[in-house]
């Protein structure tokens, strides 16, 4: 429950303040280089609680509302600039070398090279034009 079991302490330490703010200013020295070229994405990387939070994960459900927001606020703003924005929600692990999938649950990760390709995939929308958000 987010009045007892969050302390305030906890969004502050957990980056809120700091982590997003850090996203915006990278975010917005790379719009700076492209935009007088007319050209460019940039991708974000999030989270499943961006669009659906949690029970008792306030804080962490915050950051995350927080860097979708941003986004979104960037694609609207940069769009007509000719920069496309997204933001990517990763919904799950990631498998790696020193984190394989268990025996007994096979493909419980996902695959970084799928997820790469996603990534090149929107990329190359963004030099047609093609844009949505899921």
């Amino acid at each position: 429950m987010v009045t007892r079991r969050t302390d305030p302490n906890v969004v502050q330490k957990g980056g809120l303040r700091s982590r997003h703010s850090e996203d915006f200013s990278w975010a917005q020295q790379a719009a700076r280089c492209m935009v007088p070229r007319g050209r460019g994405a940039i991708l974000f990387t999030g989270q499943l609680q961006a669009s659906r939070a949690l029970r008792i994960t306030a804080a962490f459900a915050m950051g995350k509302f927080a860097l979708r927001g941003l986004a979104q606020s960037a694609a609207r703003e940069l769009g007509p600039k000719g920069i496309h924005v997204a933001h990517f929600i990763i919904d799950g692990g990631v498998r790696a070398a020193h984190r394989p999938d268990s025996v007994d649950k096979p493909d419980s990760t996902l695959d970084p090279d799928a997820i790469a390709q996603a990534y090149v995939d929107v990329f190359a929308a963004a030099a047609q034009r093609v844009s949505h958000e899921g």
